[in-house]
């Protein structure tokens, strides 16, 4: 039962970070479609996308650490006799 409720854990855990990673993506596309076509809302949309991929990288960095937590109690979990 317990190793349910870890994978729920996990699952959630990533579910929440591909929905915060989410708007910086939609936010990107809808800067570059923006009605004021001049320098700035292209810096903004290229900055979004920079910040939105930096984003993507740290959860992605924050997913494999919690997995290998993950591993690692499941691995030295000790034996009941």
């Amino acid at each position: 039962m317990k190793s349910y409720k870890k994978f729920f854990a996990v699952l959630v855990a990533a579910a929440l970070m591909i929905v915060c990673a989410l708007p910086v993506f939609a936010e990107s596309a809808a800067s570059a479609d923006a009605i004021h076509n001049s320098d700035y809302s292209a810096m903004r949309a290229q900055s979004f996308e920079i910040m939105g991929k930096g984003m993507l990288g740290i959860f992605i960095v924050m997913f494999i650490i919690l997995l290998v937590i993950v591993l690692l109690n499941v691995i030295t979990k000790p034996r009941k006799k």
